[in-house]
């Protein structure tokens, strides 16, 4: 028991020296005394708060529309950035897909399926119009910021990407994975449009006709409502 009472003391006199304040000179540099920050569920509402003159800044990269509108007043000063968020349409590829069909293989599970998927983006739409030319093109996980540090054997730019926009080639994904079409007529057939079929597939394992696969988008971002709307009305299709 006597030994620990010196270890004590020592542990208290270590910790009392290292609570010791140290001054330093801090004569210049920004002060936060009355920084306020709030947050705003949608950039849109932040933007309506800054014309408001509730706010002073926004910090957060601002739609093509909103732009539009910031440019044509002269009290909003922009800022150009390089954003290096990234937006994508995420698969679930689980084997099985819902309690509602225990055991059966889910769609997005077939490798040809989701390459099937893959030709029915039309990245350049969602760049040009949905996001009003306020984007680049990503056809690897790396933000285009970050492009040296990619996969060189295929892309976009040289016109090595093997899943370019292109419903005929989506249709024939499809038919590989064994979705091939059935009995039942496709009420969005569109015979002036590429790859349409004519009839609703069916699922290879058991035959049946396909139900409607769910495509979930983001409601408070109308760039991915639009692109997630955009691939339904192709999936409608195909």
């Amino acid at each position: 028991m006597k030994l620990k009472i010196p270890v004590a003391i020592l542990f208290a006199t270590v910790m009392l020296v290292m609570m010791v304040t140290i001054p330093i000179k801090a004569d210049v540099g920004a002060r936060t005394e009355n920084l306020i920050i709030r947050f705003y569920g949608n950039v849109e509402s932040a933007y309506a708060a800054l014309k408001a003159g509730d706010i002073d800044a926004v910090g957060y990269e601002i739609t093509s529309d909103l732009y539009a509108d910031a440019v044509l007043d002269p009290n909003v000063v922009l800022g150009s950035v390089g954003d290096r968020g990234m937006y994508e349409f995420d698969i679930n590829n689980n084997y099985t897909m819902s309690p509602l069909f225990p055991g059966l293989r889910s769609p997005t599970n077939f490798l040809n399926f989701r390459r099937g998927l893959a030709f029915l983006v039309d990245k350049d739409l969602v760049v040009d119009t949905f996001c009003g030319g306020f984007a680049d093109r990503i056809d690897q996980p790396i933000s285009y910021q970050h492009r040296g540090w990619r996969n060189q054997s295929y892309w976009y730019e040289d016109g090595t990407y093997p899943y370019e926009y292109n419903p005929v080639l989506s249709a024939a994904a499809f038919d590989a994975a064994g979705f091939v079409q059935g009995t039942t007529a496709n009420p969005d057939y569109n015979p002036g449009s590429p790859g349409s079929a004519e009839y609703l597939r069916i699922h290879p394992d058991t035959g049946v006709t396909m139900g409607l696969l769910e495509v979930c988008s983001r409601l408070d971002d109308a760039r991915r409502l639009e692109a997630g709307r955009a691939l339904c009305d192709q999936l409608r299709l195909v």
